[in-house]
């Protein structure tokens, strides 16, 4: 597939979403742009490099691509073939983080598998944070480099916008004034809520797009909305980004953001606007936690809670509501078809976010459409979702 029709393709996917029962669901967050970047990578010099404790001889190429003003690059490669003992890394410019890729392994690779993509020779590297990416490729002592056989090209690139962000954002999912703040801030007042934000991570869709998205029961299981990720390949085209959060209330600042990618989808409706998938490497965040499932009936003023990604925002919860006469978030309509309402604050990026009742710190609903301040923001109400994904489970409920 051309560049041109690669970008449209990504455009189509995102500009156009799915009705739900009359209202018109929001596509995910897009908060990045694909740019063409084409590149070849060679061997061209001999550097020196430790192995073993002794400095040998090898191959390196480096190759570094700057976009002012980028939040994350996601470099994509057309096409990998490597000789053995190869790899290729791509880092941020501060070393923070690096991943590798072998051309064997696709640990920490994305993608897509509807556009002829098989993670390992044409794939999309793990985002990194910043303005620039390196790309090194580390030839190990006596390696042969066959132009015939080995290639290393880049095609195009991602590049994440804050004030793409921003200028997304809408009254609309707001109701009065925005009192979602940063999750840490809640950390010492409401330790159990911050608690249950734990599982809550960022999930990065195709590069450009944000969604939000939870660990559900103890098992390697994982929600968020339909209208996020749906078909097959949406899994493994997706970044799930645990613990991205500032480390102090009103403060920018991030540490220890785990990254990973999104295995297998296992059941999906368009109908309740849900994706159950499970992850790829989920030993890396399993200390995160889990999140349970209250499967009932919502009732009229309970008080709840949202951790969420809004605005594709360091993780934020909203506890507390200024157009409730308890100034606190509860619930305003138990029920409307499949859904649940209330005047919670949310915003893009939202969307698969636990709305958690307070009283059993359990998901009740997973919202998914933002009406406020016009009317209430609503999530589908779990006892709608869970006869569809009991059996993953094992009928029992998590």
């Amino acid at each position: 597939m051309k560049f041109t029709s690669l970008c449209a393709a990504f455009a189509l996917s995102f500009a156009v979403a799915p009705a739900f029962a009359g209202t018109a669901v929001p596509a995910p967050l897009q908060v990045a742009q694909t740019h063409a970047h084409d590149v070849t990578l060679a061997p061209h010099s001999y550097v020196l490099r430790e192995q073993g404790g002794l400095l040998r001889k090898g191959y390196a190429i480096r190759h570094e691509i700057s976009h002012p003003g980028a939040d994350f690059i996601k470099v994509h490669f057309a096409h990998v073939k490597l000789p053995a003992g190869a790899k290729i890394s791509v880092s941020s410019r501060d070393g923070k983080e690096i991943y590798h890729y072998d051309g064997r392994q696709n640990t920490h690779a994305t993608w897509d598998s509807e556009q002829g993509e098989d993670g390992l020779r044409r794939f999309s590297a793990m985002s990194v944070f910043g303005d620039s990416a390196i790309i090194t490729v580390h030839l190990a002592a006596g390696s042969k480099w066959n132009e015939r056989l080995h290639s290393v090209k880049i095609d195009h690139y991602q590049a994440g916008d804050m004030r793409a962000q921003e200028a997304q954002i809408s009254p609309f999912s707001t109701c009065g004034a925005n009192q979602r703040r940063d999750a840490v801030c809640y950390a010492s007042s409401h330790p159990t809520e911050y608690g249950k934000s734990r599982p809550v991570a960022r999930m990065l869709i195709n590069g450009i797009a944000f969604c939000s998205t939870w660990r559900v029961g103890p098992q390697n299981l994982m929600l968020t909305n339909n209208h996020c990720i749906s078909g097959a390949a949406g899994p493994s085209k997706s970044e799930i980004w645990f613990n991205y959060q500032n480390t102090k209330c009103g403060v920018k600042g991030q540490s220890g953001v785990i990254k990973v990618r999104g295995s297998s989808m296992l059941k999906t409706s368009k109908a309740l606007d849900y994706s159950l998938y499970t992850l790829n490497n989920f030993s890396a965040v399993s200390s995160f936690g889990y999140l349970s499932l209250d499967v009932r009936d919502a009732a009229q003023s309970e008080r709840i809670y949202i951790p969420q990604h809004g605005q594709g925002n360091p993780k934020e919860m909203a506890l507390h509501s200024d157009v409730n006469s308890s100034g606190m978030c509860e619930i305003d309509v138990p029920q409307s078809g499949v859904d649940t309402g209330y005047k919670c604050d949310t915003a893009g990026g939202s969307s698969g976010s636990p709305v958690i009742a307070a009283q059993s710190h359990k998901v009740i609903a997973l919202h998914h459409i933002g009406n406020c301040p016009n009317a209430t923001n609503t999530g589908v109400l779990i006892k709608n979702i869970w006869p569809e994904i009991a059996s993953y489970f094992g009928n029992v409920i998590p």
